[in-house]
């Protein structure tokens, strides 16, 4: 039986550890994937193919990206709003205006800290290059750590080094647990329930109802030989999860009638005991 303290396996077939790995980069990418569904440019062919095949087996898939982009925005900056701390979980590869970072140099000044977490390499690189080491090079106290969220004690391990857990911090996930089974999610919520302070938020995005979408994307992965999957969910089912490890789901998005149905996206509130702030 694995174990918290065992290595774990790679995210995708082979993870040498530097981007000159041509095996890895042969594999469909979740990370190039959803940039190239975002509008980005940041993909290669076969991602695009797959985005492709996804969006022929939802035809709301496009619908549903256009509507998450505004969606994205609302958690995101009302998270930095409401903490100078933030983590942002999958942070992907850098295709918003202005990052998290930059949102929370802006209101807190010295006192903002931004932890990126991600385990692809792809987003990893991209991330230091664009935000990590510019921001050291300003002063700005900005983290990128290679870490896989099916691991949770090992983020909370490592979030500790870099932040200050005794007071509520911001977390963000766009678009990323959508990528991990419902066990996964589950121990994710909850090591982070029982390691944050109360009155710390969560903002999540989440694809919503796109069950072609997630089977094209999860069988090309397994032909592959990858480990990466896509995760189809209804938003009652995600509130559950969230609401039986003391996080309280109180805000929806509204909804946008003109792009069919939207996608998932919520805040939520850490409401162990007394001390807990409302996400503004």
């Amino acid at each position: 039986m694995r174990t918290e303290t065992q290595k774990p396996p790679a995210w995708g077939a082979a993870r040498s550890g530097t981007l000159l790995d041509r095996e890895e980069w042969a594999l469909t990418n979740a990370a190039r994937t959803f940039d190239y569904l975002d509008y980005g440019k940041d993909s290669w062919s076969q991602d695009r193919h797959t985005a492709v095949k996804m969006a022929e087996a939802s035809p709301g898939l496009a619908g549903q990206m256009l509507v998450h982009r505004k969606a994205r925005e609302g958690v995101v900056e009302a998270v930095c709003h409401s903490f100078s701390q933030v983590i942002d979980l999958g942070c992907g590869l850098p295709t918003m205006r202005r990052a998290p970072h930059e949102r929370g140099r802006v209101l807190w000044g010295s006192r903002a800290r931004t932890v990126y977490v991600d385990h692809d390499l792809a987003a990893l690189a991209a991330a230091r290059a664009w935000w990590e080491h510019p921001a050291w090079v300003r002063g700005g106290n900005v983290h990128v750590l290679d870490l896989d969220l099916r691991y949770p004690a090992g983020l909370t391990a490592a979030l500790s080094e870099h932040l200050d857990l005794s007071v509520p911090v911001g977390v963000l996930s766009t678009l990323t647990l959508d990528h991990l089974q419902d066990e996964e999610v589950t121990g994710l919520v909850e090591a982070l329930a029982s390691r944050l302070a109360p009155g710390s938020g969560w903002g999540i995005t989440h694809l919503s109802g796109m069950n072609g979408a997630a089977e094209v994307y999860t069988g090309q992965a397994q032909e592959q030989g990858a480990g990466t999957r896509l995760v189809a969910r209804e938003v009652d089912g995600l509130r559950k999860v969230f609401e039986e490890s003391g996080w309280r789901w109180h805000v929806s998005p509204p909804n946008d009638p003109g792009r069919g149905e939207p996608p998932i996206a919520a805040l939520t509130t850490l409401a162990r005991p007394d001390r807990c702030v409302e996400i503004a």
